[in-house]
């Protein structure tokens, strides 16, 4: 995680200089530079020119892999499949994409194998029905005998649809009757070249940690005797991906989120709790009121515990405990003296692919209480099981159990025959991951994120934003649903005039419009009163608070607090030494310093800028 760590500093856009001036150049406008992400997937965008036409290909390579293939408009022309160990295949299974009732798979492809992912075997043409009778929609390729390989690269000869070829995702069945799902490791997609830029955009899915995403433009019909970095180029872009965002005690440093594109955030440390992920995801202006320059979404990703059920459980010690993502032994399912077998079934609340069951029993004096074998089932619907494994090799401190191949699962069951201690077993936590490792988690997605302490939001200017607009007069608005209009953040230009600036105590849609009303402004309240009353209608109240430069040209004090009629503070909505732009967005959800609702009535608010001072009453209602 080294070399993210200046990402915390301000990213400028940066001009990608194509690796070669041969016949094609490729140049990237989107991601603007390397960056940290909490989204799941990143958005490439660019153009390719070529000095000779002709059918061209543009292939995204992902170093970490991808669960599903890239999206884009353009239809696939190949895919490198990892399965991530080498096996004896007797079938290879092509998920493809429905849509208008018509499935757009491949109707003929063209197979290499291979062991190391980089020498693979003479090609193998093969016909592929449409999968259209196929319970899952899946188009299956047999093969007899069985072919040992672990990656296998698939060329698209023909579709069944005109419009081309989308895939969901690749898997295989091994001689052992097991599905293996693979990784995708990259993707080609038919582009046609000209001298004349030829726009393209991908979206691709990202892992957890590290990605080098490698982006390549080629000419698939090349003049001869032409090297290969006169007909290809390519670029290549970092990203990490954290699968969550750090907690208040573990951040000691801002972070940057970032979708790569011209919008960031700067979260403080402590800046915000109990969200996992904050996701930022880029709006078309034209599908929003008033049509703004550029508009962006943000979603709080809030971890939801899964669901458990069991047959047998001490009344203080429920299942529920076991997969609450707690791992102290307070938070144990415990069974009581109860007879074995014992059954816990857990709802993962959706479909995901398993590959290993981590069990983490509670020991006391050394001494392990969690099972000495186990059956496992598993099942879509919670009503029809079907064993897959008989598991025996316990320990006596936490056990990993890899399942015999990756399940594609909503329901687990856990049927505990025997138990380490005579008719007890006390469980901290029961885990779940994927075919990579990764933790499977659930989450909820919330429209509005609060946060503790004001974050930045950063827009870097180009000139498509800026060409025949007064810079000056563009400012940052927040979309309210109550008062159904936009409200102004506000924002400042940095020194060089390439960023916009604002801060900002929430987020919900955000948008970048040309102003007449950006000037100093009186403290106002959107809602007064308000009824933070969990209706979803003016559950919160909101002020954008906008003030000039101090003496020496820097912002000076802010100071925002709520306190009842007797003068006692009830809560600090802001406190700041020095503003690092001169408009900010405060939020109050009408709750006092501990998170606990206020009750109804009136509060006087009062707010420090520098020298000057405002105050006022604010009423909280039902």
């Amino acid at each position: 995680m080294g070399r993210f760590l200046p990402l915390i500093l301000p990213i400028f856009a940066l001009t990608f200089i194509p690796s070669a001036f041969g016949l094609v150049e490729l140049a990237l406008e989107k991601p603007i530079g390397d960056f940290l992400t909490n989204n799941e997937s990143v958005t490439i965008e660019g153009y390719v020119t070529s000095s000779v036409e002709g059918d061209g290909m543009i292939s995204v390579a992902n170093s970490a892999g991808m669960r599903s293939p890239p999206r884009s408009d353009l239809p696939i022309a190949e895919l490198v499949v990892d399965f991530l160990s080498r096996r004896d295949i007797s079938q290879l299974r092509i998920t493809s994409l429905l849509r208008d009732d018509l499935l757009f798979g491949p109707r003929r492809v063209m197979l290499r194998f291979s062991d190391d992912g980089e020498h693979f075997s003479a090609p193998l043409q093969r016909n592929v029905p449409s999968g259209a009778s196929s319970e899952d929609m899946a188009s299956t390729i047999q093969f007899d005998p069985p072919i040992p390989f672990r990656f296998v690269l698939i060329e698209v000869i023909e579709g069944w649809q005109r419009g081309g070829v989308e895939v969901r995702e690749i898997s295989s069945v091994d001689v052992d009757g097991n599905i293996r799902y693979g990784l995708i490791r990259s993707v080609g997609f038919s582009l046609p070249f000209s001298s004349h830029p030829t726009q393209f955009a991908i979206d691709v899915p990202l892992m957890r940690g590290e990605s080098r995403l490698t982006v390549s433009a080629r000419l698939v019909n090349p003049p001869p005797n032409m090297p290969p970095s006169e007909i290809e180029d390519f670029v290549t872009v970092d990203v990490l991906r954290l699968e969550r965002l750090p907690q208040p005690l573990e951040m000691k440093e801002p972070l940057r989120l970032s979708d790569g594109d011209r919008l960031s955030i700067v979260i403080p440390p402590e800046g915000v709790r109990n969200v996992e992920r904050i996701e930022i995801i880029r709006i078309p202006p034209s599908n929003l009121p008033s049509s703004p320059i550029l508009a962006y979404d943000f979603k709080a990703l809030v971890r939801v515990p899964f669901l458990a059920e069991a047959s047998a459980y001490l009344e203080t010690q429920p299942p529920s405990l076991a997969v609450d993502g707690d791992m102290e032994d307070r938070s144990s399912w415990m069974t009581g003296i109860t007879p074995m077998p014992v059954e816990i079934t857990v709802d993962l609340r959706g479909d995901y692919r398993v590959g290993t069951i981590l069990i983490h029993p509670l020991l006391e004096d050394g001494e392990s209480y969690g099972p000495q074998r186990v059956k496992i089932s598993i099942s879509s619907d919670g009503r029809n099981f079907t064993e897959i494994l008989d598991y025996d090799s316990f320990g006596d401190g936490d056990t990993s159990i890899p399942l015999p191949r990756i399940v594609r699962a909503r329901y687990i069951r856990i049927n505990i025959v025997e138990s380490k201690q005579p008719d007890e077993v006390r469980i901290r936590e029961i885990e779940f991951l994927d075919e990579t490792g990764t933790p499977i988690l659930h989450y909820i997605r919330s429209d509005v994120i609060s946060f503790e302490r004001p974050i930045l939001i950063e827009v870097t200017l180009d000139p498509t934003l800026t060409e025949g607009r007064d810079v000056e007069k563009l400012a940052l608005f927040s979309w309210d649903d109550v008062l159904g209009r936009w409200t102004i953040i506000g924002g400042e230009l940095d020194e060089r005039g390439r960023r916009l600036i604002a801060e900002t105590t929430f987020l919900s849609k955000v948008a970048l419009f040309q102003t007449e009303h950006k000037g100093e402004m009186k403290p106002t309240w959107s809602l007064n009163p308000f009824s933070p009353n969990g209706d979803g209608v003016a559950d919160v109240t909101r002020m954008t608070i906008r003030f000039p430069r101090g003496k020496g040209g820097e912002y000076g004090r802010l100071l925002v607090q709520i306190f009842d009629l007797s003068g006692k503070l009830v809560k600090t909505l802001v406190d700041r030494e020095r503003m690092l732009s001169g408009s900010i967005s405060v939020q109050w959800d009408g709750t006092d310093g501990s998170g606990r609702p206020v009750p109804i009535g009136p509060y006087l608010y009062w707010i420090e800028i520098g020298d000057r001072r405002y105050k006022g009453l604010i009423v909280v209602a039902r």
